[in-house]
C-alpha cells in the first residue's frame, strides 16, 4: 500500500471538512421543510377549527439553522485543525535543507507543501484568529443586549477552542 504524505492528509482534511459543513447544510434543509409542512398542516387544521394560524419564514429558519450549525462545526474541529496547521509549518534544519518535522520526507517550501503553506498561513490568520475574535465580539454584542444565556454559551465554546 502506498504512503501518505502529509500534505495529502492535510488536503484530504479539508475536502472532510467541507463534505460535513455541505451534510449540515443540508440537514438544515430538510429540517426546515419538515417544520414547514407540519406548520402547514397545523394551520390546515386549526383554520378548520377557526383558530388562528402561524406563519412561518422558511427562509429566515433555514439560515438560522445554517449559521447555527456552521458555528457548531467550526468549535468541534477548531482544536484539531491548529494541531494539524501549526505541524504543517513546523519546519526543521537537516542535512542543510529546512524539512517538515512530522514528516522529514517533505522539504519545507517547495512542491505541493508551497501551496499547503500558503493555506495554511492564511487559514492560521483567518480561522485560528478571527474565530476567538468574532466568538467574542459575537458574545459582547449579545452581553449588551442583556442575553446572558448566550454568552455563557458562546463562553464555553472560546473555551473548548482554547
Amino acid at each position: 500500500m502506498g504512503r501518505f504524505y502529509y500534505t495529502t492528509i492535510f488536503w484530504i482534511t479539508v475536502v472532510v471538512g467541507i463534505c460535513a459543513f455541505l451534510c449540515l447544510v443540508f440537514g438544515s434543509a430538510l429540517r426546515t421543510v419538515y417544520q414547514w409542512f407540519y406548520i402547514r398542516r397545523l394551520n390546515t387544521s386549526n383554520v378548520s377549527a377557526g383558530r388562528t394560524t402561524k406563519s412561518f419564514n422558511w427562509q429566515k429558519d433555514f439560515w438560522f439553522r445554517v449559521v447555527h450549525s456552521f458555528v457548531v462545526l467550526l468549535n468541534v474541529v477548531y482544536l484539531q485543525t491548529m494541531i494539524r496547521s501549526f505541524q504543517g509549518i513546523y519546519c526543521v534544519k537537516g542535512d542543510g535543507v529546512s524539512r517538515l518535522a512530522v514528516e522529514l520526507l517533505t522539504v519545507c517550501y517547495e512542491g505541493v507543501h508551497l501551496y499547503t503553506a500558503i493555506f495554511i498561513w492564511l487559514l492560521l490568520v483567518l480561522y485560528g484568529a478571527g474565530f476567538p475574535i468574532a466568538c467574542y465580539y459575537i458574545g459582547r454584542v449579545h452581553f449588551s443586549e442583556g442575553r446572558i444565556w448566550f454568552c455563557c454559551l458562546l463562553f464555553c465554546f472560546c473555551c473548548l477552542c482554547v
